[in-house]
């Protein structure tokens, strides 16, 4: 069995209001700064993973769709959290109910694109993933 227990979290954000309640101007900006210096520090943190997520759980669904379909996968990385996946295939692309993966794929992208040019379908998904955390 796992079990994940949550339940100090209300406690600890009831200990913050009332701890805040007792700051007076300077404590207030002071506390204001510390929470936005960690704050950043741990969206840098979590950026700095995002590369290391989208390879072990997005890019494998791709290629596995793309192998299936013996299409050509891309993928552009133009910043370190930001992706683009393109699929392309001369005959189009079929993505039926044993495709749950890619399914979830094109869900979870910010941006679905589909072309056609001089016979090859493509499939674009954009994926912004700096966004999970915000």
């Amino acid at each position: 069995m796992e079990r994940y227990d949550y339940s100090g979290v209300i406690g600890q954000s009831d200990k913050l209001i009332s701890l805040v309640d007792t700051l007076n101007g300077t404590e207030i900006e002071a506390a204001i700064q510390a929470i936005s210096e960690t704050k950043q520090i741990s969206l840098k943190k979590s950026e700095e993973q995002i590369p290391q997520w989208f390879d072990a759980a997005i890019l494998p669904i791709l290629k596995e769709f793309a192998e299936m379909t013996s299409s050509v996968l891309e993928i552009e990385r133009p910043q370190s959290t930001y992706f683009i996946a393109t699929l392309a295939h001369s005959q189009g692309f079929d993505i039926t109910e044993s495709c749950r993966a890619m399914r979830f794929m094109l869900a979870f992208s910010n941006h679905i694109g589909i072309n056609s040019t001089d016979g090859i379908t493509t499939l674009t998904l954009i994926f912004d993933l700096a966004r999970l955390d915000r």
